[in-house]
């Protein structure tokens, strides 16, 4: 499954200052079941999109 989340910075980033900024981050998570429980999770995002997209990395 992917998703899209949007969010805000608000607040502190990791120990950077708040940019006030908005960011969309896109993210992939992968679950195997047994007897109808979830028993593994395996997730990725782009986190340099995110830090891009807020000011706290240079453009690639």
């Amino acid at each position: 499954m992917t998703r899209d989340a949007n969010f805000h910075a608000q607040g502190p980033l990791l120990g950077q200052p708040p940019t006030g900024r908005s960011s969309t981050i896109r993210g992939m998570q992968i679950g195997r079941f047994e007897d109808g429980k979830l028993v593994e999770r395996w997730g990725s995002s782009d986190q340099l999109g995110m830090l891009t997209q807020l000011g706290l990395a240079p453009q690639p």
